[in-house]
C-alpha cells in the first residue's frame, strides 16, 4: 500500500482478509527512491515477494499508480477512481469500475 505507514495501518483497519497480505510497502519505507510513477514501490513489493514483476498482479486507481506498476512490469488492473478523468487510464491488463468486478474470467485468467 501506498503512503506513509501510519495511514497504511490506519486504512487497513476492519479488513480482515488484510490479514492474510504478507507484505506491506509504503511511501515513506526508506528503500523506495522515488514515488509513483517511479516503479520502486512496486518493484521492493515484487522482490519482498520473492517474486518477478512479471509473475505479479496489481490493481491500482490512480494514474500514476497504473503507470508505475506497468513500469515495473506488473500486470496491472486499472480501478479508476469514480471522480477521475478515465482519459488518464490508457494501459492496463485489464480495467474494472469496481474491486467487486476483479474475477478471473473478467480479467482475463
Amino acid at each position: 500500500m501506498p503512503g506513509n505507514h501510519s495511514f497504511c495501518e490506519l486504512k487497513s483497519q476492519g479488513n480482515a482478509w488484510l490479514d492474510d497480505v504478507p507484505v506491506f510497502v509504503c511511501g515513506d519505507d526508506p528503500r523506495i527512491h522515488a514515488l509513483k510513477p517511479a516503479p520502486y514501490l512496486f518493484l521492493l513489493a515484487a522482490s519482498l515477494l520473492s517474486q518477478e514483476p512479471a509473475g505479479c498482479l496489481m490493481s491500482e486507481d490512480s494514474p500514476a499508480g497504473l503507470q508505475a506498476g506497468l513500469a515495473a512490469g506488473i500486470q496491472v488492473i486499472a480501478v479508476p477512481h469514480a471522480m477521475a478523468d478515465r482519459a488518464c487510464y490508457t494501459e492496463g491488463t485489464a480495467f474494472v469500475d469496481s474491486l467487486i468486478d476483479i474475477t478471473p474470467s473478467r480479467i482475463g485468467f
